[in-house]
């Protein structure tokens, strides 16, 4: 009888690279990624628990498709490891997260590594403006540690018509990103978790 299960990834597949904490992240991999050959899984980070970076997930958990198991790296390294397993999609996957927490990751996630934030900076801070303004979710003072003065501007959305906003971002979602963002149920008992996806906005070369 021939084995026709897979050993590798299918040409073209996502490479994946899930932030974790050695434990939502895995679940996430054994429930959605685990033996889908459309998807690659190129490493996991550690952030949290101390002392599991520079590991391997174990091949016997990780199934047909890794017979290496798969490697455990420094969240630290974020920006670069982007780039050495040149990752399409970054996913995020544990809980105990501040928005600001959470936006920050995303931004290096989707390419602004330092070099491109201080490059922000040094423009926001060379321009004439006497106060900045920013309608960005996230703290941009903090983020980038300007000296000017930032007012930081808000916003509330009223839905006047159908479809909504909500509709029209998940119906974009589900025709672009049919796999790609996975938010995992909770069980009843369990609170707090985090699962977002961020693809970068141009290829990792």
């Amino acid at each position: 009888m021939v084995d026709t299960r897979r050993t590798r990834p299918e040409p073209g597949a996502v490479r994946v690279l899930v932030l974790g904490a050695a434990g939502r992240d895995f679940h996430c991999f054994n429930t959605v990624y685990r033996g889908d050959p459309s998807f690659e899984v190129v490493a996991f980070t550690a952030a949290q628990i101390p002392g599991i970076a520079h590991r391997r997930y174990p091949a016997a958990l990780a199934g047909d498709l890794y017979p290496n198991g798969i490697p455990i790296e420094e969240e630290a390294e974020l920006e670069a490891l982007r780039r050495r397993f040149r990752a399409g999609l970054v996913v995020l996957a544990y809980s105990d997260l501040e928005h600001a927490g959470v936006m920050h990751l995303a931004s290096r996630a989707l390419g602004y590594g330092e070099a491109q934030r201080a490059a922000l900076r040094r423009t926001i801070e060379a321009s004439a403006a006497e106060i900045v303004e920013s309608a960005t979710p996230m703290d941009l003072a903090a983020l980038l540690g300007l000296e000017k003065p930032v007012v930081r501007v808000r916003y509330e959305l009223r839905e006047v018509d159908e479809p909504g906003l909500g509709a029209i971002v998940d119906a974009f979602v589900a025709e672009r990103l049919p796999r790609a963002l996975v938010v995992m149920p909770d069980p009843p008992r369990h609170t707090g978790a985090t699962v977002c996806a961020w693809r970068p906005a141009a290829p990792v070369v």
